[in-house]
């Protein structure tokens, strides 16, 4: 019983790690939009 609980918690570990990938990679597309905009304003 005891090894199968922390085979959870390492689990559990990974997953919220992939999360917060996700997470920062939204952000990071964001942010390249804006840059995008920004330089499109200065050509004009």
């Amino acid at each position: 019983y005891h090894i199968k609980a922390k085979k959870k918690k390492k689990k559990d570990i990974t997953l919220k790690k992939k999360k917060k990938n996700k997470k920062k990679k939204k952000k990071n597309k964001y942010k390249n939009k804006k840059k995008k905009k920004k330089k499109k304003k200065k050509k004009k």
